[in-house]
This record gives C-alpha cells, sequence and structure tokens, in this order.
C-alpha cells in the first residue's frame, strides 16, 4: 500500500504537469492560430481528458487497476482476521490433523502389510509343487554394469548359478530337477545319471521307480547290476560281460 500510495502521488504529479503542458500548447496553438480545424481541437480535447483519466493506461488496464484495488481491500481485511484469530487455537487444530493423518497412515500400514503377508503366503502355495531342497529357479538378472533388470530363467545351485557349478554338483541338481517334473506331470518316467562315480553321496531326494546308474571303475569288467523294488520282484539279479 506505501508503494502504491507513492507511485500514485508521482502519476497525480505527473497528470498535472502533462495537463499544464498540453493546456500550455492549446494556448499556443490557439494564439498562433496554427489550429483552425474544430474537430481536431476536439479530438485532442478527448484525447487529454483519456490522459487526465488513465494516464497511461488503456481503459481495460484501468479496469484491472480499479478491480485490482478493490480485491486488495478484501485481502486486508483477511489478514487482519487472521492475525487477530488465535495462534493456539490454530495449533491445536494442526495437531488434531496430523493426530488424523497418522491414524490414516497407520491402517493403510496394516493393509499393505496384510497384503504382503497374502501375497507372499500364495505365492509360496502356488510354488510348493516345484520347491526342491538346493535348486532354486532364477526369473530376473541385474546387469551389473548398468544396474538394468532383464527376465531369464535359470537355475541355481545352493545359490549358485549352474553354468559355475561342478560336474558332481549339476548332477545333484539334475536329480532334483527331474524329481521337480515328475511331481508337476505326475509321470514316473525314469532317468539314466552318468558318472556317478563323481557323486560321493546323492541328496534325500526322491527316485523313480526305473532309475538307472553308470560308474566308471577302472580296470574293472562291464557289470549290470538290476536291484528290482522288493514288494514287486523279490531278489537281485547280476549281469556280468567282458568289457
Amino acid at each position: 500500500q506505501e508503494n502504491e500510495q507513492k507511485a500514485k502521488a508521482v502519476f497525480e504529479k505527473y497528470r498535472e504537469d502533462d495537463i499544464k503542458s498540453y493546456e500550455a500548447q492549446i494556448f499556443e496553438l490557439q494564439k498562433e492560430n496554427e489550429l483552425a480545424d474544430v474537430t481536431a481541437v476536439k479530438e485532442k480535447l478527448d484525447e487529454l481528458e483519456a490522459k487526465q483519466k488513465y494516464g497511461n493506461l488503456t481503459a481495460e488496464e484501468y479496469g484491472t487497476l480499479v478491480s485490482l484495488k478493490s480485491s486488495i481491500a478484501d485481502y486486508t481485511s483477511q489478514i487482519k482476521a487472521l492475525e487477530e484469530s488465535s495462534s493456539e487455537e490454530r495449533l491445536k487444530e494442526i495437531a488434531d490433523q496430523k493426530a488424523a493423518f497418522n491414524s490414516e497412515l497407520g491402517k493403510y500400514k496394516n493393509v499393505i502389510s496384510a497384503l504382503s503377508e497374502f501375497a507372499a503366503k500364495r505365492t509360496a502355495l502356488a510354488t510348493e509343487s516345484i520347491k526342491m531342497p538346493n535348486v532354486s529357479i532364477r526369473l530376473f538378472d541385474v546387469v551389473r554394469t548398468t544396474g538394468e533388470v532383464k527376465n531369464t530363467f535359470k537355475f541355481d545351485y545352493k545359490g549358485r548359478d549352474y553354468s559355475t557349478l561342478s560336474l558332481s554338483e549339476k548332477t545333484l541338481a539334475g536329480i532334483e530337477i527331474s524329481a521337480m517334473m515328475r511331481k508337476l506331470t505326475g509321470i514316473d518316467c525314469p532317468i539314466c545319471v552318468d558318472n556317478t562315480e563323481s557323486v560321493a553321496s546323492f541328496n534325500n531326494v526322491p527316485m523313480p521307480t526305473q532309475t538307472m546308474l553308470i560308474r566308471f571303475v577302472k580296470g574293472e569288467e562291464l557289470q549290470v547290476r538290476v536291484k528290482t523294488v522288493p514288494h514287486i520282484v523279490s531278489g537281485n539279479a547280476e549281469l556280468k560281460k567282458a568289457s
């Protein structure tokens, strides 16, 4: 408001000076008879009147100025009302709002936690049929250089990538994977395990009804041993032939 008053005073001074200047010019023109056209004189007077009323503003800008002055009065009354209001009441209102927001936030956190537990349980039930003792399925990889996440489908054995495993570990991983496939399909398909001489012991994984284990023993003849399931056929048979 102070700046506006100062600007207004300057404007009034310039306007008065302009009016005096224009009046002097008109007087001089009339005196010297250089302005004989009455219409031109009237237009000049109208222009001077408009300048006296609006200054350097257009009619539209002058209307905006009047509207803004009216808004200043409204804002001034609002500021006064806010300054007169009790700060303690405002602080209490803000504290109540904060408590309400915290309560809502707690509810949302509980809902998110419940949904997370539900999703984890549902995932566990959905993947129960493919769960293996030591083998896991990796569905994405992270590129170390860029941090990009790429879709993939790889097997890990005890947390290590299948391609980095030793021969015995690959064999044990394959036995677990075949057991998982039999469980998914319900088909008791036979398996053949080669190089069993590199496997010290087998994991606790159910084998199919028909399992072929091949082992190389240096200096030994080729031997075929057939072990039948006790409740189907009793007894063992051995077949020997020259290597």
